[in-house]
């Protein structure tokens, strides 16, 4: 019997149809298009920053899979929370103090997203300049059966796995 840790099984029905039309288009981690900016403010005390400047640009998300659903076309982003992200939501250092912070199961409470593509991030970029948030481009899926269709779908290919999505 396989690992119940290890199995992810849908908790809706998914349609076998939609998920053997989907196909992987990047599966490369780098900063999500529009999940970062450049500091303002003075870095949170918990992070062991050497020289900080006002130039440092924070992401507070990184790209994890794109994939496309071929006969509509509809293109799917998963991308995941980084730990200046974490840091971001969880600002409070009496509640989340650097102890805890730097423990590796914090690595688990850092949020994945699944959105639908909305726009081209580069056609976004390149005609409103830096200023561009990941909302601007993309949507979330708010259907329940494709969310949980599209975790599955990512989950088979490995894209993602049972611990990034518990945290979800």
């Amino acid at each position: 019997m396989p690992d119940e840790k290890k199995l992810y099984l849908p908790v809706k029905p998914v349609d076998l149809e939609f998920l053997g039309a989907m196909e992987v288009l990047d599966a490369n981690i780098y900063p999500l298009p529009g999940g970062s900016e450049k500091r303002t403010w003075t870095p949170d005390e918990r992070l062991k920053i050497v020289d900080p400047k006002s130039t440092d640009v924070l992401t507070y998300y990184e790209h994890r899979a794109s994939v496309r659903h071929k006969p509509t076309g509809r293109i799917f982003v998963a991308f995941q929370e980084t730990m200046d992200g974490l840091y971001a939501r969880q600002k409070d250092p009496t509640k989340y103090p650097t102890w805890l912070m730097n423990e590796s199961v914090k690595q688990a409470d850092r949020r994945i997203h699944i959105y639908q593509a909305k726009a081209n991030p580069r056609k976004i970029a390149e005609s409103r300049g830096l200023g561009v948030w990941f909302e601007q481009w993309l949507t979330p899926v708010d259907d329940d059966v494709l969310h949980e269709a599209l975790v599955f779908y990512l989950m088979s290919q490995k894209l993602v796995s049972p611990e990034m999505y518990k945290a979800a």
